[in-house]
């Protein structure tokens, strides 16, 4: 399958250049972290970097940085090992479940999904790539697969255990006449001339008579004609048949070779920061070299006095010589890891990266701390890098105060982090400044959920405090609360229209909790344990993941098998109790509740009071009852990175939909926005509608949920629709399903009592 790399791209350029910040309907973008490197190589005009998560490419020319991501057009994310054809000016980018892309010319791709979709019982993993001739030979654990460049497919496939059964292959070298390749048998060699080089009999065998030990090699290379191996923690050369060790270095392990510009570079790894780089002359001898800037190296390319090193803990670094001149990377996150998401009124997104595991058992230490994103840049507030917040690790939830410019994070370490945003401060909460309201566990202040309710109090949940239930006012009072039928840690806390506060937890049950109308003062405080029994609560499990309030009041819970709805939020601490009610859809002819079947871990509701659902399946976009499957995204048919999904949020203003996973961030271009109370100008994009334009076309700044007509010049209604929240999307036909001619076209829409219309027009050029 071929795309073109550069229609991706002008696609999302166009979206900017029509309405600014305003994708395509229908797009999407991802958001990787480019902080850390494995894999560089280099074209004529290009240097390519492989991360964990994505490709991005430098120009020589003027150093600038072009992401590649399953947004811009590449088939997977999670690369692995890239490595280029100069003849072919081709590309080969493997990824982590075996996928292969060739990126040809800079622009077009091509997918080889063979060994992806290889119907076997064992792994599949590439673990090398080498360039041999005319071909790509890929060293799998399988054995080796011989990639035709021109032709786009598998040519041939090497098995070459001993007895011809299936070994992992682990690298693959060559002078242009042998190929050897370590394996998990050893050093292996066949003259590349070879008629048959599928019979594992004519594949030679290194041991002790050529003195290598017995068992597994890792990496093999060769330069000038000189072959080295490393088995275990040693490095060998051959000379002759016969290998000898000429390093050995206690403590070290060999992470990979990189060839260039006429060197041999070994990479030496330990389990911490003292790495070791051994730049092997053409003549055999050996030397250590130092890069500053660079304390895990992976892999080198070098063009003129230009390196260009990709480390994995400081990303790519360019040097002039073994001069650091700068780190060079995509703007992105400083983290993959998503465990909840906010956005505020001007569309900014806050992120939480987390440090728990999903049961909040146990806790990571993660210094990553408030990360915001602007649409313009990534800013992060590094717990060890911004002293005001000591000891706040693993950032389990945030919350948006708008109305006071406030953003507060939740801390499973060290209490409440809060982020002015109007004056630049950051502020730590724990004990010694809530008046003493907020209690340690084992010496931390545990924070793991948070809410606003209609008033602007913050509401929190204290792990392992036995008043839980937190509240700090707009004006800096702070009260906490005995809950009986406690949750054990709080996952979500959301407030309803009523001011009650929900939240729900592992595996126990669910609270609802009214403060009455002395927020500070608990006698007039009632509230309701939730759980699975009727009339109890009726929840479809007692495993709460997410909680969300809809655009009616109505309460959806996301649990192990589904999601609960409460429709009756308003009676749920009276004596008349509140059960859930479990949606009933049609699956296939099969009457089922709804998503039955999902751990539904995250959910969001848009401008058109429709459900985003995440579960580690993907993610579904259903109608505003949930009766119906309007999208369902996964890895496989968007840019996911991962079917993991761990967090959604809504940018109402704007449409565009943030999916967290465990795998990073991306973000969809919605078709509903939140609609407006009153009149105003709506905005139209794309306008003009130019002849090479088939998308769809918006029209945004509706009155909620209006009526919108669209007539010709002359008066003659051509299209009438509704819009979803306050917009509308026309595909620009008329009723006779024909594209409009070229003209001016009037918008007119109103509300359901037929008031507060707006008029706009759009220009149709063919």
């Amino acid at each position: 399958m071929k795309k073109t790399l550069l229609s991706f791209c002008l696609s999302l350029v166009a979206g900017t250049v029509l309405v600014a910040q305003q994708r395509p309907l229908g797009t999407w973008e991802s958001f990787p972290p480019y902080n850390s490197a494995i894999q560089v190589v280099q074209s004529d005009d290009r240097i390519y970097c492989a991360t964990p998560y994505s490709l991005f490419y430098v120009e020589k020319t003027d150093g600038s940085t072009t992401p590649l991501t399953k947004s811009t057009g590449l088939s997977d994310a999670n690369p692995t090992h890239l490595a280029f054809h100069s003849a072919k000016n081709t590309l080969v980018i493997s990824y982590s479940n075996s996928n292969i892309d060739l990126l040809v010319n800079g622009t077009d791709l091509y997918n080889i999904p063979d060994i992806r979709n290889a119907n076997v019982g064992s792994s599949k993993n590439i673990n090398d790539v080498a360039i041999i001739g005319e071909y790509a030979y890929l060293a799998t654990d399988l054995g080796i697969s011989v990639l035709d460049l021109d032709k786009k497919e598998i040519k041939d496939n090497y098995i070459i255990g001993d007895t011809g059964q299936n070994i992992k292959i682990y690298s693959i070298s060559s002078d242009g006449t042998t190929i050897y390749a370590a394996t998990e048998e050893g050093l292996k060699s066949a003259p590349l001339s070879s008629s048959n080089l599928q019979d594992f009999n004519n594949w030679t065998v290194y041991g002790p008579a050529n003195g290598l030990p017995a068992g597994a090699a890792s990496l093999t290379a060769q330069l000038n004609g000189r072959f080295y191996v490393v088995m275990r923690d040693s490095l060998y050369v051959m000379s002759g048949s016969t290998f000898t060790k000429a390093r050995y270095d206690t403590s070290y392990s060999y992470h990979s070779f990189s060839t260039s510009d006429g060197y041999l570079y070994a990479f030496l790894w330990t389990s911490g920061t003292d790495e070791k780089t051994l730049r092997i002359k053409a003549d055999g001898t050996i030397e250590e070299v130092h890069f500053a800037n660079s304390p895990k190296p992976s892999q080198i390319v070098k063009s003129g006095s230009d390196n260009w090193i990709a480390d994995l803990w400081g990303g790519l670094i360019h040097y002039q010589d073994t001069t650091f001149i700068e780190h060079l990377a995509p703007a992105g996150p400083p983290t993959a890891n998503v465990f909840r998401m906010a956005t505020s009124s001007d569309n900014t997104l806050y992120l939480a990266a987390g440090g728990a595991d999903p049961a909040y058992i146990t806790y990571n230490y993660d210094g990553t701390g408030p990360v915001i994103y602007d649409h313009n840049k990534w800013k992060n507030y590094n717990i060890n890098a911004f002293g005001q917040l000591s000891g706040c690790y693993d950032l389990v939830d945030v919350v948006v105060d708008d109305v006071h410019g406030k953003i507060y994070y939740a801390s499973l370490q060290g209490g409440l982090v809060e982020v002015d945003v109007k004056n630049n401060q950051l502020t730590k909460y724990d004990t010694t400044n809530s008046n003493g309201i907020l209690q340690p566990q084992f010496g931390l202040v545990k924070i793991s959920a948070l809410c606003l309710d209609p008033s602007g109090n913050l509401w929190m949940y204290n792990v392992g405090s036995p008043r839980s239930l937190v509240v700090k006012t707009p004006d800096g009072q702070w009260a906490n609360f005995s809950v009986p039928n406690d949750v054990v840690t709080a996952r979500q806390m959301v407030s309803d229209d009523y001011g009650q506060i929900w939240f729900g937890g592992r595996g126990n049950n669910m609270v609802a909790y009214n403060p009455g109308n002395k927020i500070l003062d608990p006698s007039d405080d009632q509230f309701a344990a939730l759980t699975t029994a009727t009339g109890g609560g009726g929840l479809p499990n007692a495993n709460i993941w997410t909680i969300v309030k809809d655009k009616n009041g109505d309460l959806w819970v996301g649990t192990d098998i589904g999601i609960g709805t409460f429709y009756c939020a308003g009676s749920v601490t009276s004596g008349y109790g509140c059960d859930a009610t479990r949606i009933k859809v049609d699956q296939g002819g099969f009457i089922g509740y709804l998503f039955s079947t999902e751990i539904v871990q995250a959910l969001a509701v848009d401008g058109a009071d429709r459900k985003w659902v995440g579960s580690t399946n993907g993610v579904w976009l259903i109608s505003e009852d949930g009766t119906k499957q309007l999208l369902h995204f996964t890895s496989d048919n968007s840019p996911l990175p991962s079917n993991n999904i761990t967090s959604i949020t809504v940018c109402e203003k704007s449409g565009e939909i943030f999916i967290g996973t465990d795998q990073g961030v991306v973000s969809y271009q919605g078709d509903a926005i939140l609609g407006e109370s009153t009149k105003g100008k709506p905005l139209v994009y794309p306008n003009p509608v130019r002849p090479d334009y088939t998308g769809p076309i918006a029209i945004k700044g509706l009155v909620d949920n209006a009526y919108v007509k669209i007539m010709d010049a002359g008066g003659i209604l051509v299209y009438q629709g509704r819009a979803n929240g306050g917009q509308m999307i026309w595909d620009g036909k008329g009723y006779n399903g024909q594209k409009v001619q070229t003209g001016v076209y009037f918008v007119y829409a109103a509300t359901d009592l037929g008031k507060e219309h707006n008029v706009g027009k759009i220009v149709f050029i063919n």
